[in-house]
């Protein structure tokens, strides 16, 4: 599976400048809980914040999508990013 470097949705702009910020100041949390509404892009959110936490540019507010990082998460090799689901739906994980 291909995954593309993805961008946080523009109406989660406020809370992705927070964390974002947090990141620069090295003030980011050991873990966060995403919580909300279904479909409302939480999966987006974590997907984009993972990518910009591994990419390797320290210049870029979103992942720079052309690092070695990158590279990696695009094509779905990063040995850091793991999507971990359950089984079945609404079940947890084993």
């Amino acid at each position: 599976m291909i995954i593309s470097v993805t961008k946080p949705l523009s109406w989660q702009k406020n809370n992705w400048d927070l964390i974002i910020s947090n990141h620069i100041n090295a003030r980011l949390a050991h873990a966060m809980i995403l919580t909300g509404a279904a479909h409302i892009g939480k999966e987006i959110f974590a997907t984009s914040l993972a990518h910009r936490l591994l990419c390797r540019s320290k210049e870029t507010h979103v992942a720079c999508g052309i690092c070695k990082g990158c590279e990696l998460n695009i094509a779905g090799n990063h040995p850091d990013f793991v999507v971990l689901r359950p089984n079945q739906e609404g079940k947890s994980i084993g």
